[in-house]
């Protein structure tokens, strides 16, 4: 299944394009780490993962642990999206954010609403909070957003 499953055609692209123009883009993920990995590397792109580790056995499939101490650490989920955008906001006021499910409302409303993504769940619910956001389908869409601002 990981390997038909393709990432926005731009992705690659798109995370270059604003390195370039100064942005750290980081994955934080309550899931695992062993698909995402998989398909940053399958794209060619390197960027940091603060995910749940795992490792895929052929015979019982994929196996996904918590992450061992980190300053990011959530007993619940593993990882603290919420910890992780407070430590980018320390070095940074331009901190963007996208998700779309229930661990991302709390870090969404850490960032400006000009640089706030959501989509499903998490869309939803700033709606019914009417908190301002982008709602976003893929990928490049919040890359060409984030590309006609600073960082």
């Amino acid at each position: 299944m990981a390997d038909s499953t393709e990432l926005d055609a731009s992705f690659a692209k798109s995370v270059r394009a604003l390195q370039d123009r100064g942005w750290e883009i980081v994955i934080a993920s309550a899931g695992c780490d062993w698909y995402i990995k998989f398909l940053l590397k399958k794209a060619g792109v390197s960027v940091p993962v603060y995910a749940n580790p795992g490792i895929f056995d052929q015979e019982s499939g994929l196996k996904m642990s918590l992450p061992g101490p980190s300053p990011f650490f959530s007993p619940t989920k593993g990882v603290s999206k919420v910890a992780i955008v407070r430590d980018a906001l320390t070095r940074s006021n331009g901190v963007a954010f996208a998700g779309d499910g229930r661990p991302d409302l709390k870090p969404a409303v850490l960032v400006r609403p000009e640089r706030r993504f959501a989509r499903g769940w998490l869309a939803e619910a700033l709606r019914e909070r009417s908190e301002r956001f982008h709602p976003f389908e893929r990928w490049s869409e919040i890359a060409d957003q984030l590309q006609k601002t600073p960082c």
